[in-house]
């Protein structure tokens, strides 16, 4: 359990850090630079881009802190939340969010016809997470 918690973590490291890095290159009016030679200013800024008008960059930074934080608690041995076990919660969550990445994903492919490297590696991870929280159950 903990080699998968710290695999949670380290995921979640790295999808904080792709939402940051989207995040702070936006409010600096700057452009993304895409490793694979597509237009991710086109996705980042389309009109998919907000999830309920926030940023979806800001809401990754969000879901990501939470998984951070839920996987030290559970790491910790911090007892039941609200009745429930840590574990059911963060799976469930983790669930939400790896579902939205497949409909961005999906939103990317067949309506927006672009594709963006961070938002492609945002959704990996957030797979690779679910899959491992699956196994934490």
């Amino acid at each position: 359990m903990m080699s998968a918690l710290f695999l949670v973590i380290g995921f979640s490291l790295v999808g904080f850090a792709i939402s940051y890095y989207i995040f702070r290159t936006k409010e600096a009016g700057k452009k993304l630079v895409c490793p694979i030679g597509e237009d991710c200013n086109a996705v980042v800024h389309s009109a998919y881009s907000k999830l309920f008008g926030v940023p979806n960059e800001i809401v990754g930074m969000l879901y990501y802190g939470f998984v951070i934080l839920m996987s030290g608690l559970i790491w910790s041995g911090v007892p039941a939340i609200l009745g429930a076990k840590p574990v059911i919660i963060l799976f469930v969550i983790g669930l939400g969010a790896g579902v939205m990445s497949v409909i961005l994903t999906g939103i990317q492919a067949f309506v927006l016809r672009a594709w963006c490297f961070y938002c492609l590696a945002s959704a990996a991870i957030n797979i690779a997470i679910v899959v491992v929280e699956w196994r934490l159950r």
